[in-house]
């Protein structure tokens, strides 16, 4: 019991070979003594009835091993006959072994090896012999072979070993690539398995082949034909999807584990994409030149985005070692999927350089058209943005994913605005660095025409730029200029900063002064005409026309964002101007008890006021007060007690009902 493997290599002089694995002994007969006294060794003759069985485990030899062994004999005058079963690979078979020298032997019988999980669920495989193998159905890679051998050879000189192996049928699934053979006769020798004929078929087109395969695992093929573009998954894992026809003449080198192919291959009417990218290729047709460390693809078009695109490139069999892809693509009239809401369409030129979850993009591109659609609610949109763009950065984290960006970048009066806010027509000359995900823009956009409505008033853009200049973030220096008519008055707006911190500016034709025209923008009538009237247009009717509060989901939205319980903008009348100006209030509660709201006009007046109340009692509160518009310097402070009570309805109030 437990024998290994190289006792019995000893034994028949081949000890200096690699081996493994463990074998159980069982052995009877009978021995005659005198003859091996007189040969004063061991040998055949000495034993002219003998039978025996033997099993093993992980037996290996030269590089050839099974994962159990099971073998019988017995004499039959100078001739050991007998049968030998093996596991993985799966065989049985039959073998003669001659007694004298040089031991000669000879085995043959029916073999099978492998599994073809891709089949599915109970469907079986025939092996040569007509028996069903089960496939195994797990949806993984995997192949079957079956079918016959018979090798003859000497045990003293298995370097010299001969013979035949024939598969009635192979199968091989992978990736949605199917691979089958019937009628393969491949020879054996002493180097390894040299393929003889057969027919493969590779998604039913044929195959040739030639070449071989030594014990060790080495291979050296020869394939040509057309099959399917799955196969280049067997030598790459960049692809996300890979469609089409491939016609090809390749040599596979290495190790049947870790392969390495060199050739050539026409991809025709492909389709693919590259692993974690949007863009779809489609209708591909590429002349490649396959080394043994890239793909290089010497001339290829189609189509994406509903454009074209040609170019040249190459992309390695594996990303290792900081191997890197290279592409150069000229493209007309593409759809780009970043960004989203502008759904641009592009021209140009452009190379993309790197491993797939770090691709560099650098080249000129032309915006043939871009148009921003969505619809937007100012209050929310100028938070949200500014909130968004306040704190971008160019690079991020190594282990993401991303495309990195480099773009020159021309709009030609291309880049369309048409939404509920505005019309525009906008083009500019800039650079788009940054990565796919937090895109920053370097250079400068102009408004050839467009107008904008707000608050009921349509503003004519008579001028309107953007320069982009900081390179860790998107903060734009604005400079637009907007007209709109109330009446006879022709009022001119200019918005002029950073959009971090920007200044609006009021003019108008005939002159008058920014409380006017702040007046006459929201309510449709100047202060002076308020005086006349004796103030007495009401701070509803100012609200309905154009100062209604901000509420609702807006309201809350923004509450979300800056963390206030109140947002809002309210009509205020102002006893100094003499007019009515909008008021921004924003407020917080801590508890049910404390709360505190500021007030700032947006007017010309400048009036801020603060009040923090507090919650003594059930009907009592303290109430502070502090406004800035006074005779001193500091303001002025106040304080208040007040008693309040509330009524289910208004009607209570003069019945005295709580």
């Amino acid at each position: 019991a437990g024998v290994p493997t190289g006792t019995f290599l000893d034994a028949i002089g081949r000890g200096e070979a690699s081996a493994g694995g463990t074998w159980d002994v069982h052995a009877e007969g009978v021995m005659e003594g005198e003859k091996i006294l007189e040969a004063k060794e061991m040998r055949a003759n000495a034993f002219p009835e003998f039978r025996f069985s033997l099993s093993a485990s992980s037996p290996s030899y030269s590089g050839v091993s099974f994962d159990a062994l099971h073998a019988e004999g017995k004499r039959e005058g100078d001739v050991l006959t007998g049968k030998v079963g093996t596991r993985v690979p799966d065989s049985h078979l039959s073998y003669s072994l001659s007694l004298r020298e040089p031991f000669r032997f000879q085995v043959e019988g029916p073999f099978s090896m492998g599994r073809t999980a891709g089949t599915s669920a109970g469907e079986d495989i025939p092996d040569a012999s007509g028996k069903s193998i089960p496939s195994g159905g797990s949806g993984k890679a995997r192949f079957n072979i079956a079918g016959g051998l018979k090798i003859a050879g000497s045990l003293l000189a298995l370097e010299d070993s001969r013979g035949t192996l024939r598969a009635q049928r192979f199968i091989y699934r992978a990736e949605g690539m199917d691979m089958t053979g019937e009628d393969i006769s491949v020879e054996l020798s002493s180097e390894g398995i040299r393929w003889a004929s057969g027919n493969i078929l590779a998604a039913g087109n044929p195959l040739r082949i030639s070449g071989r395969a030594s014990w060790d695992g080495d291979l050296d093929l020869r394939l040509g034909g057309t099959m399917p573009a799955e196969a280049i998954r067997l030598a790459t894992d960049v692809f996300d999807r890979l469609e089409g026809i491939i016609r090809m003449e390749l040599r596979v080198t290495g190790k049947w584990d870790d392969p390495s192919v060199i050739g050539t291959g026409y991809l025709e009417n492909g389709t693919f994409s590259f692993q974690k990218y949007a863009q779809l290729f489609e209708e591909m047709n590429a002349d490649a030149v396959i080394s043994r460390e890239k793909i290089i693809f010497e001339n290829f078009e189609g189509r994406s985005g509903g454009g074209y695109i040609d170019g040249r490139g190459e992309v390695p069999l594996r990303f290792a070692e900081g191997q890197k892809m290279f592409f150069s693509v000229d493209f007309f009239d593409m759809r780009y999927p970043y960004p989203a809401v502008l759904h641009p369409v592009l021209q140009g030129h452009v190379e993309l350089i790197g491993p797939p979850r770090d691709v560099l993009i650098t080249g000129d591109v032309e915006i043939q058209s871009a148009t921003y659609t969505k619809t937007i609610r100012p209050e929310k949109a100028l938070l949200d943005f500014r909130r968004r763009v306040a704190d971008v950065e160019a690079r991020r984290g190594e282990s993401d994913f991303r495309m990195r960006l480099d773009l020159e970048t021309v709009a030609d009066g291309t880049i369309h605005v048409k939404n509920n806010l505005a019309e525009a027509t906008i083009g500019g000359e800039f650079k788009i660095v940054g990565d796919t995900n937090r895109v920053i823009l370097l250079g400068a956009f102009d408004v050839t025409e467009g107008h904008v409505d707000y608050r009921g008033s349509r503003y004519e853009l008579t001028h309107g730029s953007l320069e982009f200049q900081d390179p860790r973030r998107n903060n734009p220096r604005i400079d637009f200029l907007g007209e709109t008519k109330r009446g006879t008055v022709s009022v001119i707006v200019s918005v002029t900063g950073t959009l971090e911190k920007y200044e609006v500016g009021l003019s108008s034709d005939p002159p008058y002064s920014k409380n006017d025209i702040v007046s006459l923008l929201s309510l449709g009538v100047t202060s002076k005409t308020l005086a006349e009237g004796g103030g007495t247009v009401p701070a509803g009717e100012a609200a309905a026309i154009a100062l209604a509060p901000v509420t609702g989901g807006v309201t809350e939205g923004i509450g979300n964002i800056i963390g206030l319980d109140k947002f809002a903008i309210e009509p205020s009348f102002s006893t100094r101007e003499n007019a009515f100006e909008p008021r921004f209030i924003v407020g917080k509660s801590f508890g049910d008890r404390f709360s505190v709201s500021v007030s700032t006009n947006v007017g010309t007046t400048q009036e801020s006021s603060a009040n923090a109340e507090f919650r003594v009692l059930e009907n009592v509160y303290l109430e502070g007060n502090w406004e800035s518009s006074t005779t001193t310097q500091e303001g002025d402070l106040g304080a208040d007690v007040k008693f309040r009570y509330r009524y289910r309805q208004f009607r209570d109030v003069f019945r005295g009902d709580d």
